[in-house]
């Protein structure tokens, strides 16, 4: 088990245990598959409504790139996350896009940000999740403490009365000291990929090909997903937090 999830004793978590609709939040396309893919694989098998929000536009994974621009490389990510999606059993009306600039995603103290949490809240309201999941709050990205943020605002400002599980993605690899959670913040909870539903959690992840280095080669300073990356979500295991 990685270091950061050494704080606390973990307990297991079930599908059962989940009421639906289920939220996802992914700042990023490819952060649903990495960080959720196997629980939404099962509880799509398990027919729960689960909805997902992608909540940046993904430019920034290639912003040199000529033979994709902007708005080519907005296409194309959003095009990877609908067949991940697809894969995971989400399509359609289920899916969300919210197209904040990536690296801007809107923080608290901006003026954007209470626009972005209005959406947040109408959005939320219209859907009446009852489980809610969403990147650790501190998870090291800017994009995904924003994401948290706005939809712990939201939250807060809709009385929401849901379960809310966090999820680490750079906290693997980019943890710094306080990053962490800490055992009197959180639970942790543990869930136990089954070989079919781990398989779906691979195709996801092998379909953003944009951000494995396969599509785009114009651009030397382009973020990709490297193996040692990629090897904290081809476990078995999905690692979440609850707060206490």
């Amino acid at each position: 088990m990685n270091n950061v999830f050494n704080t606390t004793v973990s307990r297991t978590l079930r599908t059962s245990h989940l009421a639906g609709p289920v939220l996802v939040l992914a700042p990023h396309a490819d952060d649903e598959s990495l960080g959720c893919g196997g629980l939404i694989a099962a509880l799509r098998e398990q027919k729960v409504p689960v909805y997902v929000w992608l909540v940046s536009d993904g430019t920034m994974s290639h912003p040199n790139s000529q033979a994709f621009p902007a708005d080519r490389r907005c296409a194309l990510r959003e095009s990877e996350f609908r067949q991940a999606c697809m894969q995971l059993g989400v399509t359609g009306k289920q899916l969300r896009f919210f197209r904040f600039p990536d690296t801007k995603v809107p923080l608290p103290g901006t003026d954007e940000f209470a626009t972005a949490v209005g959406q947040f809240c109408r959005h939320l309201k219209k859907l009446n999740p009852k489980t809610i999941f969403t990147p650790w709050r501190r998870d090291p990205h800017c994009d995904h403490q924003a994401t948290t943020a706005l939809i712990l605002k939201a939250i807060e400002e809709s009385y929401w009365p849901g379960e809310l599980y966090e999820y680490p993605i750079w906290l693997y690899e980019l943890a710094r000291p306080g990053d962490a959670p800490h055992p009197s913040e959180v639970e942790v909870f543990t869930f136990t990929l089954k070989e079919d539903w781990q398989w779906k959690k691979k195709s996801a992840i092998e379909t953003h090909r944009s951000q494995l280095g396969q599509l785009i080669h114009d651009d030397p300073e382009a973020f990709s997903l490297q193996p040692e990356v990629l090897a904290h979500f081809t476990t078995p295991t999905e690692y979440y937090y609850r707060t206490l």
